[in-house]
């Protein structure tokens, strides 16, 4: 006999008691019968034997019942774990519903903002309409303007030719008066002459050059020695200026001479 109790009306595992007080008695009553119905000592024996195989039976029936209980209390255990895990999602789902129906009000007042937007725009429109008649009373005084406007500048393109043709005539004078001018400068005076070099020597004269180096001057500031390039010539300070004391300034001459 298995009796199977809780804990504050909560579902957990089982208390599981046995009452083999019935069992025992009962098996004491049939061995008294038995050894006073034996008639020898073996079949004594053989219904000892029995009765022995009864009780261990019903000790192995006994530990399967305490097994399933177990088992079963287990099962009610996570079922209540699956049950909270439910309750959960309910209420979850509930909060989902909740947030649903406000979006979907906030849905049904943009759908009425839009109609009513959907209304100025439809008289929107009818004035648009105005306008684009308007407008295409304007495209056709633009088109005649424009036709005029095509008219002058055909006239000014004629005009612009007569003009590039003077235009050309008047490169090419250009043209021949400078080719006149480079002639002209080309030609050097007679006698022989140096000119300061800038570079290479123009036709007819060869490149002549020197220097002086180590100079001997008061100082070696501005006011003493005042650097500067005459083409290829130049005056400057020797070295760094100030390094040598006394031996500051150099000249270097490049001349072309005929």
């Amino acid at each position: 006999k298995a009796v199977v109790s809780t804990q504050s009306g909560h579902y957990g595992r089982g208390l599981v008691t046995f009452n083999l007080s019935l069992t025992m008695t009962r098996l004491c009553f049939v061995l008294v019968l038995a050894f006073f119905a034996s008639t020898t000592k073996a079949d004594y024996d053989d219904q000892i034997d029995e009765l022995k195989r009864l009780i261990l039976a019903s000790i192995d029936a006994q530990a399967q019942l305490i097994g399933l209980v177990t088992q079963e209390s287990i099962k009610i255990s996570e079922l209540r774990i699956s049950l909270a895990g439910l309750k959960d999602q309910v209420s979850g789902i509930k909060n989902s519903t909740d947030f649903m129906e406000i979006r979907v009000g906030k849905l049904e007042e943009t759908i009425s903002g839009l109609q009513d937007n959907a209304g100025r725009m439809a008289a929107s429109v009818s004035g648009v309409e105005e306008e684009v008649g308007r407008v295409k009373e304007s495209v056709v005084e633009i088109a005649s303007t424009i036709a005029t406007i095509e008219s002058d500048v055909t006239l000014a393109e004629r005009d612009t030719e007569t003009l590039e043709n003077l235009s050309e005539r008047m490169a090419t004078s250009e043209a021949d008066f400078a080719d006149a001018l480079e002639r002209a400068q080309s030609k050097w005076p007679l006698g022989s002459y140096c000119i300061l070099a800038n570079g290479a020597c123009p036709a007819g004269f060869t490149q002549q050059s020197g220097h002086l180096k180590a100079i001997s001057t008061y100082a070696a500031n501005q006011q003493y020695i005042k650097s500067a390039n005459f083409g290829s010539s130049s005056i400057a300070c020797h070295g760094a200026c100030g390094r040598w004391p006394n031996w500051y300034a150099e000249l270097y001459i490049v001349s072309c001479c005929k």
